[in-house]
């Protein structure tokens, strides 16, 4: 599988989990029919970046799991449609900076309380790259 699939019926399913598949980028309007899901998994795929539509649809969202990618940049304001998203796991990905406004949203990201970034190849993270994250205990 290398795309998100379409929904076969409209169930409120809460996990999605789409680990090791050859999923290498997100269409805009993917999650439209998971609009109830609380934990997304992309584990293990061919994802190179996510761009500020790719998680568009998922208001819910608490748990992201990106690890294992191939994930080398994430544009501003990526994660603002996740006002409610917990903990971010981008382990294991090709990153080798966090800039600033990486995890930048309107909402503050008020509940994000884990972000993992181990097994990336970062050389460089701009100053303010965590403004603004006031419930995270774990980096």
């Amino acid at each position: 599988m290398d795309a998100v699939p379409r929904a076969t019926r409209r169930w409120a399913l809460s996990v999605l989990n789409f680990t090791s598949n050859s999923i290498s980028s997100i269409e805009k309007e993917a999650w439209r029919e998971y609009p109830w899901a609380e934990h997304l998994i992309l584990q293990d795929n061919d994802l190179r970046a996510v761009k500020r539509h790719s998680l568009e649809g998922l208001l819910l969202l608490k748990h992201l799991d990106l690890s294992g990618n191939k994930i080398q940049s994430i544009e501003e304001r990526a994660f603002e449609p996740l006002p409610f998203l917990q903990l971010l796991n981008l382990s294991g990905n090709l990153m080798a900076r966090i800039q600033k406004g990486t995890f930048q949203a309107w909402h503050g990201a008020q509940f994000l309380q884990e972000v993992i970034l181990s097994h990336n190849p970062l050389s460089a993270i701009d100053d303010a790259a965590f403004f603004r994250l006031p419930a995270v205990a774990y980096l």
